[in-house]
């Protein structure tokens, strides 16, 4: 598998972790996501698991890990995002 199909997968992850955990409607961007690839990952299906490490105001921090069908990590990727600010908070 090429790996900016396990950077998107990585990138969409990270993004819906965040989206959750802010459970409103403030829109996030990713600022920058660096990848470590570790092995070649194979055909078959690749898991892709997301967490958030920390959260801040208008910046946070994630990471996701990509896993081959057969359990072996092939790749981790740590990404920091931009919170936009809710503009109904501010009742605009």
């Amino acid at each position: 598998m090429h790996g900016a199909i396990l950077f998107a997968m990585a990138d969409v992850g990270m993004g819906t972790v965040l989206g959750a955990a802010l459970g409103d409607d403030r829109r996030v961007a990713s600022i920058g996501v660096n990848a470590l690839y570790l092995k070649a990952a194979q055909c078959g299906t690749i898991t892709v698991e997301s967490k958030l490490v920390r959260l801040g105001k208008s910046i946070a921090a994630l990471e996701s890990r990509a896993y081959a069908e057969n359990g072996d990590e092939c790749a981790r990727f740590t990404g920091n995002f931009y919170i936009f600010s809710n503009p109904s908070a501010s009742g605009a």
